[in-house]
């Protein structure tokens, strides 16, 4: 998680043990009071909306101390398409679960619906990374290598 990234592999290597033990700390402090808050009226909904207020404080400390490494409206910015085509895929996903089928028909429907609308997404935005790795697994089919004799076919 970005967390994680930001923590153990930049905060701490970087010095800033300091602002890693404040994020986790504060992080740790809002899942526990809005879990005290949110399960009594929500249950486990409000366990799940606790988790990703504290995981978001953790995030956004982190970032905060960051900020000199991390320009985040430019990493936004860059993968806005790989963005949509989560929440599309979601959706997709979603609505393919209110379906009244076979469960396990169901579950291939929805990994191969949210596959389609997130690589769709991904070539109707162009998006450089898919592109560069759809480039090299398509170049990889076309160019065979021969291992016995060491030939490269067309």
């Amino acid at each position: 998680s970005m967390n994680s990234l930001m923590g153990v592999q930049l905060l701490i290597p970087l010095g800033r043990e300091k602002f890693y033990t404040i994020a986790t700390t504060a992080g740790a402090v809002i899942s526990v009071i809005g879990n005290f808050l949110l399960i009594p009226r929500l249950g486990i909904f409000g366990s799940c909306i606790a988790y990703i207020i504290a995981e978001t404080t953790v995030f956004a400390v982190s970032y905060w101390n960051l900020r000199d490494i991390f320009n985040l409206p430019r990493l936004l910015r860059e993968n806005l398409s790989i963005i949509v085509g989560a929440v599309l895929m979601f959706a997709a996903v979603r609505f393919i679960a209110l379906l009244d089928i076979n469960i396990i028909l169901k579950l291939i429907c929805e990994l191969c619906g949210g596959a389609v609308v997130y690589f769709a997404v991904a070539l109707i935005t162009k998006n450089e990374t898919f592109l560069m790795i759809l480039e090299n697994r398509i170049i990889k089919k076309i160019i065979c290598i021969d291992l016995e004799n060491g030939n490269i076919k067309k």
